[in-house]
């Protein structure tokens, strides 16, 4: 059987990755699949599906979600997909064997991502945790590649601060620790995996749209129209995107907006997460936003 192709998208939320999604679903042979991560999870199987059906009724994820009336597969999905720090940790360290907790589970993780990639079409993975993406990396099954969206921490952190339909706002220090974990996470698994993997900031992704999809596809993208100091595009037919931001049931005429910029500091009260965030940005991943490591 031909290897399952998935494109992981990695990266705090609020840096672009539902956005990205959305113009690749404009691609031929992508599909965006939003976040799996969370598909295991039972409260999200009532939500919106980029379809507009729930998750359950949806039919893409409906048949996923019934073949889980089996609690023995739920429970070794979420071994896989949730699995404790400890056991990501032992994953670094020993690549080459699974660890405890999470063996069970791959059985469950093929399945998916297989049915998921029925179409032929390239899987668009935008859980955003660099420890999916790692997992699926070492699975024979799959041919992964990598796409990093980085975000000055004080934009996200403000972002998270306004809540969005289904998201509900976060505190500062919450959004902070989430962010510096997934940019050093990040960083430990590119070196470990040694995988394609293209990095690029949302600055430039809203600025120049189709020059980051050329990046990834190779090739100029389709579908988007430079228009009154904007990108225009449109959302002509459904997706299949899973929880994601809420932007993705957006259908019509739609356009990329380009991000202003900004001199952000960070607040006199800015805890130590914040203060950290600010630091790592500031002293180190502001000047290495772009990379391109044999993603081309």
């Amino acid at each position: 059987m031909s290897k399952v192709s998935i494109l992981y998208l990695v990266g705090s939320g609020r840096s672009g990755s539902t956005l990205l999604s959305r113009l690749l679903e404009l691609q031929d042979g992508y599909r965006a699949i939003g976040e799996t991560r969370y598909l295991g999870d039972e409260e999200t199987w009532s939500l919106e599906c980029g379809c507009g059906e729930t998750h359950q009724d949806c039919e893409l994820w409906g048949p996923l979600i019934g073949s889980w009336s089996q609690p023995g597969r739920l429970r070794a999905w979420g071994e896989a997909n949730r699995a404790a720090q400890l056991d990501q940790l032992a994953g670094y360290a020993v690549p080459s064997k699974p660890w405890p907790g999470v063996e069970r589970g791959l059985v469950e993780v093929r399945r998916v991502f297989e049915a998921l990639a029925r179409t032929g079409d390239v899987v668009v993975d935008e859980s955003k945790t660099p420890w999916l993406g790692y997992l699926l990396a070492n699975q024979e099954w799959a041919d992964v590649r990598f796409v990093e969206l980085v975000r000055d921490p004080r934009e996200v952190i403000g972002s998270w601060l306004r809540e969005k339909d289904y998201l509900e706002s976060t505190p500062p220090e919450v959004a902070a620790k989430h962010w510096l974990r997934t940019c050093v996470t990040a960083e430990l698994i590119r070196k470990r995996t040694g995988l394609p993997w293209l990095r690029t900031s949302y600055n430039r992704l809203a600025n120049d749209p189709q020059g980051v999809l050329a990046d990834i596809l190779g090739h100029p993208a389709q579908g988007l129209t430079p228009a009154d100091g904007v990108v225009a595009f449109t959302n002509a037919t459904v997706n299949h995107i899973y929880l994601s931001n809420p932007d993705k049931r957006r259908r019509g005429p739609d356009s990329v907006r380009p991000a202003t910029k900004k001199t952000l500091i960070a607040p006199p009260t800015a805890g130590r997460w914040q203060q950290l965030a600010t630091r790592y940005w500031d002293k180190w991943l502001a000047g290495h936003t772009e990379l391109n490591h044999n993603f081309s």
